[in-house]
């Protein structure tokens, strides 16, 4: 039994800690980063860690809400930046 790796833990602990933080809701980031809600969807719709709540049915269309945890949209706000300082150089 004391042959667990740690790792694991670790694994644990951070899913309970995303489950824990502020989630924030694709009109949450329209209006914090400025883009439109299909930009903040293309974003994130692949993303790993993002709740996505609803049914993709047998309509024409899908109807998925998204939740993205604080610490999701701080990482992709990171690639961001860091794609858009290379792209200026």
């Amino acid at each position: 039994m004391d042959n667990i790796p740690q790792q694991s833990h670790r694994v644990i602990r951070h899913t309970d800690e995303i489950s824990l933080e502020k989630h924030y809701s694709i009109q949450d980031l329209v209006q914090l980063w400025s883009l439109s809600a299909q930009t903040i969807r293309r974003l994130f719709q692949d993303e790993p860690e993002v709740v996505a709540i609803g049914s993709t049915g047998h309509r024409k269309r899908r109807y998925v809400t998204l939740r993205i945890p604080e610490s999701v949209a701080q990482r992709v706000h990171r690639r961001l930046r860091k794609a858009d300082s290379r792209a200026r150089r």
